[in-house]
């Protein structure tokens, strides 16, 4: 008999099931050796030991520490088959019967729907009013996320975070939960690969002196920007004042592309463009011709700042703030595995409906809801959206990335960096991406020991985790990864890129390999495409719904940064405040 999903049931079964109201439940008590949407042949995911453990014993810390040498051989990162197939066989009409039927009703003022970086801001900066914090995921920190070997924390997605202002909110955010005295701060060039040679000094114009002029005069724009020299304003995003709003306005009216080949006065040099064009590509999933000005001045501009590095990447600070709000916030309250369906304003107030990780329907009454999901999630969960919203929400394009942790049984000896750039040859034929990125395959090289605690030569680990990035800046690219075969084919690949290419540049011995681990992520990267700020897009998508909703996923302005997502966290945390000061819904 044919399988569907991993379950010994024919999809026509399936059908039937869902059109019972059964296959949520059926999917948790039948799955073989499931676990909290444990992956099948994984190891365990809630940990007794650990205590971002809540009382039904689901482990929602962002690191899965519970794995030895070799991990199953599939993809880790999201797990989106139980909510696509949810969503897909189940209406809307049948999704709100189905909330509407819940006749037990739990209480509480704040819900944050969505457990990434922007909902655990929102929700730690609620604390005191105890916010219920629900994510359809096994584990907590959307794409800031992690897993452990051999005592090394290592990120399975995003890995770093830019300097702030000493009088900013969000260093505020980061000293409040401790973090500050663990980071690392990378303040050094990175290097690049360029036709197997190793260069250091990239930006002035090391690869080729002979165009060295452009290099150096991209390099100083990059730091006056960064800098606010010579009149320059950086475009921050979200913007603090006025003045920057203009400046995003401006910015947003053309691609990055376009907007550094007007300061350059003629093309890009090859070297040039494709180091950019990689760095879209591994950090936003997009091209140079996708991405507009404003996200991409306001990323690369930061990269000639202060760089900060967490053991274990981003997921450190999903973590730590974790840590902090249990200090306050029932662990009952803490809930992974749970699946919103359904999300409606009614009276003054907000009725929230899920199912958990045994797939029981729940309602909360709540007198305010944040949510921190995707956009695209939102139109499939909020009732009654206004046309102008919709309009909005149907312009949002999203890419995929994949993201490779290859664990070594040997110590690195070689010059310490953090990011390592692959430039291949020193060309992009950007005329037919998915050839130009499968080509490529690997766009940079991460040292998952460079934020280590003791951070001498002598304090590296006898072991080496290596953490690879490879976007898929095309439309079609989710589809790829999802096709069967997906992961033995990007398996295949990336161990041969690894042992030809990565390993021998490292003087890494390619038998001492222990494991590869691979995460997919098919919906993270919001695409921030010209006009998106100018037009008024982002103001449809970040305005709060009837007063009691409010939204705060980094695609509120369509730009793949944390920075964002804790400043969207903080900034409707207050508005939230507000309502709940003068709620009248007990």
């Amino acid at each position: 008999m044919k399988k569907w999903l991993d379950l010994p049931i024919t999809r026509r079964q399936a059908i039937k099931i869902i059109g019972q109201g059964g296959l949520y439940t059926f999917i948790l008590t039948q799955s073989p050796g499931c676990v909290s949407f444990q992956p099948k042949g994984s190891a365990a995911f809630p940990s007794v030991s650990d205590p971002l453990t809540n009382p039904e014993g689901l482990c929602f810390s962002p690191f899965n520490r519970t794995l030895g040498d070799k991990a199953p051989r599939e993809f880790g990162g999201d797990r989106p088959d139980v909510p696509h197939d949810f969503f897909l066989f189940k209406s809307a009409a049948e999704r709100r019967e189905l909330a509407d039927s819940i006749r037990d009703i739990e209480k509480a003022r704040v819900v944050v729907v969505g457990a990434g970086i922007a909902g655990i801001t929102a929700a730690y900066e609620l604390r005191s009013y105890k916010p219920v914090l629900l994510d359809q995921g096994p584990r907590f920190g959307g794409n800031a996320q992690g897993e452990a070997w051999r005592g090394t924390d290592y990120s399975t997605a995003a890995a770093y975070f830019c300097g702030q202002d000493a009088d900013s909110p969000i260093l505020k955010f980061y000293q409040e939960i401790g973090i500050d005295k663990i980071w690392r701060t990378k303040k050094e060039e990175d290097p690049v690969l360029l036709k197997g040679k190793r260069y250091t000094n990239f930006w002035n114009g090391e690869t080729a002196p002979e165009a060295a002029e452009q290099f150096l005069k991209l390099r100083k724009y990059f730091e006056d920007v960064n800098g606010e020299n010579e009149g320059q304003i950086y475009p921050e995003i979200p913007p603090a004042d006025e003045k920057v709003l203009q400046r995003l306005k401006q910015l947003d009216q053309m691609t990055f592309r376009r907007h550094l080949e007007e300061v350059l006065g003629s093309k890009l040099h090859p070297h040039i463009e494709t180091a950019l064009e990689h760095y879209c590509w591994s950090t936003f999933a997009c091209t140079l011709d996708q991405m507009s000005a404003a996200g991409g001045m306001n990323a690369y501009a930061a990269e000639f700042g202060d760089i900060y590095v967490m053991p274990g990447g981003n997921g450190a600070i999903a973590e730590a703030a974790l840590r902090k709000m249990t200090e306050t916030v029932p662990l009952s309250h803490f809930r992974p595995s749970a699946l919103v369906f359904d999300v409606q304003v009614k009276g003054e107030g907000v009725l929230v409906s899920y199912m958990d990780h045994k797939g029981k329907p729940v309602r909360i009454q709540a007198e305010t809801a944040i949510l921190g999901c995707p956009k695209f999630v939102v139109k499939k969960i909020l009732r009654d959206i206004e046309p102008e919203r919709l309009r909005a929400l149907e312009q949002l394009n999203y890419n995929a990335y994949l993201v490779a942790n290859v664990l070594v049984d040997q110590p690195f000896g070689g010059d310490e960096f953090y990011d390592y750039y692959l430039l291949g040859d020193g060309t992009v034929d950007s005329a037919d991406m998915e050839k130009a990125t499968d080509e490529q395959g690997i766009t940079d090289v991460i040292y998952g020991s460079y934020a280590r605690p003791d951070r001498t030569a002598a304090g590296r680990p006898g072991h080496t985790v290596l953490t690879l990035y490879r976007g898929f800046p095309y439309t079609e690219g989710r589809g790829n990864l999802y096709r069967d075969g997906a992961f033995e084919k990007y398996y295949s690949q990336f161990e041969r890129q690894i042992k030809e290419e990565v390993l021998p540049q490292l003087k890494l011995d390619r038998s001492k390999i222990v494991d590869i681990r691979i995460s997919r992520w098919g919906h993270p990267m919001p695409v921030q495409t010209p006009g998106l700020i100018r037009d008024g897009i982002i103001d449809s998508l970040r305005r709060p719904f009837r007063g009691s909703v409010f939204f705060v996923q980094q695609d509120n302005w369509m730009y793949a940064a944390i920075e964002t997502s804790i400043q969207e966290g903080l900034i409707w945390a207050k508005e939230a405040k507000g309502k709940l000061a003068g709620s009248k819904v007990q």
